[in-house]
């Protein structure tokens, strides 16, 4: 599956030796759906339940995130009610209860209205990493932005 491949290229780091490379977080995914979805069509259970329900997605030549393809592995092209190639579009598709789909903990966190469809069973989050170049790593300006970056990182609650 496709959706096995990519998670096993999470964890790689590039090797070039030109290049410093460091964790810097992790954008925690899942399924949402606004309130006004689950109204009107209920909360799937589990994954069982997704037959009667809509998503959000990603047109599915150009899906690649590990949730994209997931999603695309599992449910049947007729349950698509937008499929985007622009995130955002997906985003306010979402927001406006359209139907169920990918959106970080980051973007739901100051929207009470989405509900979480799954609990945190997948891994589907993203590993963001600081990456800088060998020749510039040690300049005063390259660690001072390195500073910043790392003293205010978002919390993931």
């Amino acid at each position: 599956m496709q959706y096995e491949r990519v998670q096993s290229l999470k964890t790689q780091t590039t090797e070039n030796p030109d290049y410093m490379v460091q964790p810097y977080t992790t954008i925690p995914i899942n399924l949402y759906a606004h309130q006004s979805y689950i109204d009107r069509h209920g909360q799937p259970k589990d994954e069982r339940d997704f037959a009667d329900h809509a998503f959000i997605g990603s047109v599915p030549s150009i899906a690649r995130g590990p949730f994209s393809l997931w999603l695309l592995e599992r449910i049947q092209p007729d349950q698509i009610a937008l499929a985007s190639n622009e995130a955002r579009s997906r985003e306010e598709a979402i927001y406006a209860g359209i139907g169920i789909g990918f959106l970080s903990a980051f973007e739901v966190r100051e929207r009470p209205q989405m509900v979480k469809i799954l609990p945190d069973a997948h891994d589907w989050s993203i590993p963001l990493w600081l990456v800088t170049h060998v020749d510039l790593h040690r300049t005063a300006k390259v660690q001072a932005m390195l500073d910043q970056l790392k003293n205010n990182r978002p919390s993931q609650d």
